[in-house]
């Protein structure tokens, strides 16, 4: 439960016969209350575009755009989305209220799924995604925060994928965002979709649901760091670590797919999720259902780190987004140094920091650092300060550098770069020289 500290205005509202009954959480963007039916009795939720966003016709089309493709899509395994309307000249929209909570929250809870919760969780993923890929949809932001799971005791009975809000709809102009440049969730994202999150297609997907695995298979996410600005690099270049290293019961076979699905490139990848999804699950067959890997606390922040902990109250060093990062990216840290010919960043974001303006956002909302709503979740709705685990949105004309070329990177003890405050318009900063 979300305490406003004031009287909302929309409690006690009646919209489409649902009075408003409690607000969920808010963020930058939009509100979600817990409603229920006047006369049927039913709960649903009720996402309302916050009156800052309303007057914006393009942030307005957005809004419902999301609806719109999860209605289009209509799977069991994909929140679903009943009816939409104005309020008060604010638009706003229905979906079932899922009794449930995220993933993000299961993991840190309880730690990794064993072997016979990891095959129930994504046999349904794949279906959800086989189906959006089918009508062309492509989710781009596939991670734990997004999944939420229904449980009957220790049992995993169900699943719902949500948030849809940067979905791409291939073959069409609408990308979901009017900008050029990196969409997504650095830890979860796709090393092409940091490049440039419109032309990917539905391998981006197969990224991410292997990285979702990891991470709910191990409870650490594949790649790590103290900055948005090194997980990208990790992203980029760097080799993911061996789902044996923290789940020592798995098959080598099983680790080997998992690593197919986070290849660098895209070809590289199972052709679909279906294909990536039977390969898991034939290795997961193969295991005693029990079988999970150990709760390992991940290694505590070095001192001088941004970190702190998260709205989750949760304690203790978390993997998954409970400890928070507040800030996108880390401004008195000079970035690591890194062996070899090339960083290859997955943005500009070493040699042109000061060009890249990095909106710790969903596309469309207001550039401020406000707290984002994700999930739809009736027991505890997921608020979060921007993280590497916040989806965030690169300025169309930002460069990024391609996979093979060399930037310059500054020495540990090198000045901090000066930063654009989140306000500052976007500066071109010409490409390095070759």
């Amino acid at each position: 439960m979300v305490d406003s500290g004031a009287v909302d205005p929309r409690l006690g509202r009646v919209v489409l016969n649902f009075r408003i009954e409690q607000k969920l959480g808010e963020g930058s963007f939009g509100v979600v209350y817990r409603a229920r039916h006047i006369d049927l009795e039913r709960e649903v939720a009720i996402k309302i575009l916050r009156p800052e966003h309303s007057r914006d016709q393009a942030a307005v089309q957005r809004f419902l755009r999301e609806a719109r493709l999860v209605c289009a899509i209509d799977h069991p395994a994909i929140v679903q989305v009943e009816n939409s309307g104005m309020l008060d000249d604010e638009p706003f929209y229905v979906m079932e209220l899922v009794p449930g909570r995220s993933l993000a929250r299961r993991l840190a809870d309880d730690g990794p799924l064993t072997a016979g919760q990891l095959a129930v969780v994504f046999r349904e993923v794949a279906g959800a995604l086989e189906a959006a890929h089918a009508k062309g949809v492509i989710h781009r932001d596939l991670k734990p925060h997004n999944l939420m799971v229904i449980e009957d005791g220790a049992a995993i009975t169900e699943v719902k994928l949500c948030d849809f809000g940067i979905a791409k709809l291939l073959d069409s102009a609408d990308s979901g965002s009017q900008t050029g440049g990196m969409m997504g969730t650095p830890h979860f994202m796709a090393p092409e979709q940091a490049r440039d999150a419109k032309n990917v297609d539905a391998r981006a997907d197969v990224y991410g649901f292997g990285a979702m695995f990891f991470a709910a298979a191990t409870g650490h996410r594949p790649f790590d760091g103290d900055s948005v600005t090194e997980v990208l690099i990790k992203v980029q270049q760097d080799s993911p670590p061996p789902l044996s290293r923290y789940f020592a019961a798995a098959p080598p076979a099983l680790g080997a797919v998992i690593d197919r699905c986070l290849a660098k490139a895209p070809q590289d990848r199972p052709r679909s999720v279906r294909e990536a999804a039977d390969a898991i699950l034939a290795q997961l067959a193969r295991m005693p259902p029990t079988a999970v890997a150990p709760r390992i606390a991940p290694p505590r922040p070095e001192p001088g780190a941004t970190l702190t902990a998260g709205p989750t109250g949760a304690t203790g060093a978390d993997p998954l987004g409970s400890t928070e990062m507040k800030g996108s990216i880390d401004h008195d840290a000079a970035p690591p140094r890194r062996r070899g010919r090339a960083v290859a960043i997955a943005g500009a974001a070493l040699a042109a920091a000061a060009a890249l303006a990095i909106y710790v956002a969903r596309p469309g909302d207001a550039r401020d650092p406000a707290r984002h709503v994700e999930a739809i979740d009736a027991g505890a709705l997921a608020v979060r300060d921007p993280s590497p685990d916040a989806p965030i949105a690169l300025a169309p004309d930002a460069e990024v550098a391609p996979p093979d070329a060399e930037v310059a990177v500054a020495p540990p003890d090198a000045a901090p770069v000066a930063l654009a405050p989140p306000d500052a318009a976007p500066v071109t900063v010409a490409p390095p020289r070759r």
